[in-house]
């Protein structure tokens, strides 16, 4: 069990530092590759989609 926990610690730190770390790495990359008028676009889209994900999971939680 010992041996399980010091490996689930350490893969949730390794998980947590890549999910800091890569979008810092990989934001300004892609704001330079696909200019402004692109990443309007995206953030338009996901604006969209996140409206959308807000009533596609108003009662997942509770089951």
């Amino acid at each position: 069990m010992q041996k399980s926990l010091v490996s689930n610690i350490f893969y949730k730190i390794m998980l947590n530092t890549f999910n800091i770390i890569l979008p810092i790495l990989v934001g300004p990359y892609a704001y330079r590759t696909l200019g402004p008028t692109s990443i309007g676009t995206v953030n338009s889209a996901e604006t969209v989609f996140n409206y959308f994900f807000i009533f596609a999971v108003f009662g997942v939680y509770q089951y």
